[in-house]
């Protein structure tokens, strides 16, 4: 196999594991009380400022949800994926002079 098919391949590993492990990370975090307590203070404020708008910018609210979530949903990934080469680059340091370092993720 060459090495853009075994790239191309990882890649999508990597990907697969980001999903799962970000669902992992998200229902372990909404179990916390703190992050309840602020998602919930979180969710009053913005419907009580959408029923004070009007309706067209209660649509720009909406709007404007949808692009911090999904900006928020874009900094896990990369603090994700940030955390797997420090861990790649760490296995290679920890092994100086070894051709085949193999850093093994194990999804429990």
């Amino acid at each position: 196999m060459d090495n853009k098919k075994e790239v191309k391949g990882f890649e999508r590993f990597i990907a697969s594991c980001e999903v799962d492990r970000l669902r992992q990370l998200d229902l372990a975090f909404d179990e916390s009380a703190e992050a309840f307590e602020c998602e919930k203070r979180k969710d009053e404020l913005y419907e009580k400022l959408k029923s004070a708008l009007p309706e067209d910018m209660a649509l720009e609210l909406s709007r404007y949800s949808d692009a911090c979530l999904w900006h928020r949903t874009l900094t896990r990934m990369f603090f994700y994926r940030s955390g797997l080469k420090d861990g790649t680059a760490l296995s290679k340091m920890l092994s100086p002079g070894s051709e085949n370092v193999r850093l093994d993720i194990n999804i429990v």
